[in-house]
């Protein structure tokens, strides 16, 4: 994998992106165009603003007229970004979600989602911010340069990661102190009462209907152990004979765990107190399982796959609260972490190891 690109000099950066927009421009036959001071000062009317980061106006100095819609995206050049502000304004107040007068939008994402910085501090080099309508604000990165450093680095595997790691930190803003507040993450506290709040308000909650203990026993007896996390225990009893799968995924239920083949799903060498909490696989080959053995009411997650073990999450509540969580990314920077923390099983010791 190739180094991701080093912090640079503003100079040099805004080179990297004009000799970036001059290398796809030239397919076209076309040169990178910059803005001038008059047009950095529409800008600036335009969004009712009263300044502008040098950061950002050396880069449309640069680019900003053409070019830089084939560096970030075609929205980011200026005859698009004079007019960018009333609808992420309506968007925002069709949302009622207060956003900051000094905001400058510099791109659109989508149709519901922006990015802006502030400029009321007349910081030179501000944080980027998203706005996304279905959910709130995220912080994309401390700086302006660093937004655009990343935006240069074509390896995928990175860009991934980081993109999921934006959507983790959620903000608000907060109209009376003119400031942002991180707001908590879905999973900061697990706990089965915050499963219990997060399912309560998904339309799958209508439709529950819980096991009962001598059908959790017969659970028990199907995979051979000896008892049950009782975070599982009572989560069955409430939905698990119609929607545990949203929340454990297919194959969850009372009905379709008590045809289970436990030895079929692990395939691999697996602690005989090891409970898969669904009776089939996931869509990508994957297997959750949890140890039984010491009566842990709220134990590890493990994940068999074709490769090997992991701990998919420190505890089952965690693990659930990942799978409930609708913000896509960060649902899947979750899932990408799940398979960071390789183990193997010791039969010796009948332990689940860290493989290093």
């Amino acid at each position: 994998m190739d180094p991701p690109p080093q912090d640079l000099p503003l100079d040099e950066l805004v080179t990297q992106i004009r000799h970036e927009a001059a290398r796809i421009l030239g397919w076209s036959q076309r040169q990178p165009q910059g803005c001038t001071n008059n047009d950095l000062e529409r800008l600036c009317e335009a969004q009712g603003i009263a300044h502008l980061p040098e950061t950002y106006c050396r880069v449309m100095r640069s680019v900003g007229r053409t070019g830089l819609d084939e560096v970030l995206s075609k929205k980011a050049t200026y005859e698009h970004v004079l007019k960018m502000k009333e609808p992420f304004a309506s968007k925002a107040a069709e949302n009622k979600q207060p956003v900051p007068d000094d905001a400058f939008v510099f791109d659109v994402v989508t149709e519901t989602s922006f990015l802006f910085f502030r400029t009321g501090d007349h910081d030179d080099n501000p944080a980027v911010y998203l706005f996304e309508t279905r959910t709130n604000f995220f912080r994309f990165t401390e700086r302006l340069s660093d937004y655009l450093r990343e935006v240069l680095d074509r390896n995928y595997r990175r860009q991934q990661v980081r993109v999921y790691r934006r959507y983790l930190n959620q903000y608000q803003y907060d109209p009376a102190g003119r400031s942002f507040y991180l707001l908590p993450q879905p999973d900061e506290n697990p706990s089965l009462d915050r499963v219990r709040e997060v399912i309560a308000g998904r339309w799958f909650w209508e439709k529950r209907q819980g096991c009962t203990e001598d059908e959790l026993e017969a659970l028990q007896q199907r995979q051979s152990v000896n008892c049950l996390p009782e975070v599982y225990c009572q989560l069955m009893l409430e939905i698990g004979r119609q929607s545990i799968e949203f929340v454990l995924g297919q194959g969850a239920n009372f009905s379709a765990m008590m045809r289970i083949d436990k030895a079929s799903l692990l395939q691999a060498a697996y602690p005989p107190d090891a409970f898969v909490l669904a009776s089939q696989p996931d869509p990508y080959g994957n297997v959750f399982f949890v140890r039984t053995s010491g009566g842990k009411a709220d134990p590890p997650v493990y994940v068999a796959r074709p490769r090997g073990l992991y701990q998919a999450a420190d505890c089952l509540s965690r693990f659930m609260l990942q799978r409930l969580d609708e913000n896509t990314p960060r649902q899947n920077y979750h899932e990408d972490q799940w398979f960071r923390r390789p183990v193997h099983y010791d039969l010796d010791r009948d332990e689940l190891l860290a493989t290093i």
